[in-house]
């Protein structure tokens, strides 16, 4: 995910540095902004649902603030190719 000279379609750093900072600084209010760029709502002519955005709110803190810290830093240091395939 991160921007890297074997990546450089990533992301970088300072995009994960921002989600560290959103986090730490108001958590929820973050988790509750993000909600609309993830579900799509920012694009043009999007029918935004208050209720997904509201329940993205709701589960926030069940992801726990350390997995919210240590998450970015950890998508932004593997290189996509070494994400493990999961089998069902």
């Amino acid at each position: 995910m991160l921007k890297t000279d074997a990546n450089p379609g990533g992301l970088p750093m300072s995009t994960f540095d921002g989600i560290r900072a959103g986090v730490a600084s108001n958590r929820s209010q973050f988790y509750r902004d993000l909600a609309v760029p993830f579900y799509g709502y920012n694009r043009p002519n999007a029918k935004t649902s208050q209720g997904k955005v509201r329940q993205s709110k709701r589960t926030v803190p069940f992801a726990g603030i350390s997995s919210d810290t240590r998450q970015p830093q950890a998508s932004a240091a593997r290189p996509l190719g070494k994400i493990p395939r999961f089998h069902t």
